[in-house]
C-alpha cells in the first residue's frame, strides 16, 4: 500500500507535492528529484525509509551531529554485510544515499526530517523495533536498532537513549522498483513524501548551519562510440 497525494494537490513538474510555490524551495524539490533519478538509474530497486531525528531531553546537538549520524550508519551497515560475507551468504552491498532537511520550532536545539534509500536486496523493512524496547534485545538485530545505535553515536550517548530522539513516520517504509507494475504509484508517493522537505517555514538561516544535505550523485560510465 502506498500513500497517495491528495486530489487537487499542487504540482511540480507534472508531480503532485504538499506544498504551494511559495511555501517551498525548488531547489530542494529539483536536488530531491536528482537524488531519485540518479539513484534509480544506478539501480532498480530501492527502500526509502522516512524518520525524524530530535534531540532527546537532557542531550546535546554537536554541530556535527548529522554528518556523524550518517557516517556511523554507513560503518554499521558495511561491518554487518562484511559478516554475512564470512559467513559465506549473500551480502547485498547496503548502497546508502539520503537527503534530509534541519528545521528548528520552538524545542531547545533543531531536529532533522531524513530519509534513506537503501538498496531494496540488502534491506526491506527497518525490522519490528518495538522489540528494541526489550532489555534482552540487542541494536544489531534490525535496521531500526542501527539508526539508533548512529543517531547515540551523533549525541554522544547510548543507543537506548539516543532512540527516544528517533521517530518512524506511519508506515515509514516505501519500495522503488523500476521493473513494479506499480512503479509510477511508487515514485509519485515517493516524491509526494519527500516534496515536504521544501517547506521554507521553520528553516533556520544566518547561523553557519546548513538546512539541506544530501548524498553526492554517481557519475555513470558511459561507453565511447
Amino acid at each position: 500500500m502506498y500513500d497517495q497525494p491528495q486530489v487537487g494537490s499542487p504540482q511540480w513538474r507534472d508531480l503532485s507535492v504538499q506544498l504551494l510555490p511559495h511555501e517551498s524551495h525548488e531547489a530542494y524539490l529539483s536536488n530531491i528529484y536528482s537524488l531519485l533519478s540518479n539513484s534509480l538509474m544506478v539501480h532498480p530497486r530501492w527502500t526509502v525509509i522516512r524518520l525524524d531525528l530530535h534531540v532527546p531531553t537532557g542531550c546535546f546537538l554537536p554541530q556535527r551531529a548529522i554528518t556523524d549520524f550518517i557516517e556511523s550508519l554507513k560503518s554499521q551497515l558495511e561491518h554487518a554485510r562484511s559478516i554475512k560475507a564470512a559467513a559465506g551468504k549473500r551480502a547485498y552491498d547496503p548502497m546508502l544515499r539520503y537527503v534530509w532537511v534541519r528545521e528548528w520550532d520552538t524545542a531547545e536545539y533543531p531536529h532533522y526530517h531524513l530519509a534513506l534509500l537503501l538498496n531494496h536486496d540488502a534491506y526491506f523493512s527497518v525490522g519490528d523495533y518495538s522489540k528494541l524496547q526489550s532489555d534482552d534485545c540487542s541494536y544489531d538485530q534490525m535496521l531500526a536498532g542501527r539508526i539508533y545505535k548512529a543517531w547515540g553515536v551523533a549525541l554522544g550517548v547510548d543507543w537506548a537513549i539516543a532512540m527516544k530522539g528517533v521517530l518512524f513516520a506511519p508506515n515509514p517504509v516505501s519500495p522503488l522498483q523500476v521493473q513494479h507494475p506499480l512503479f509510477e504509484q511508487q515514485y509519485q508517493s515517493v516524491f509526494y513524501r519527500l516534496s515536504y522537505f521544501a517547506k521554507k517555514r521553520t528553516k533556520v538561516y544566518g547561523d553557519g548551519q546548513r538546512n539541506f544535505g544530501m548524498s553526492q550523485l554517481s557519475r555513470l560510465k558511459t561507453e565511447l562510440p
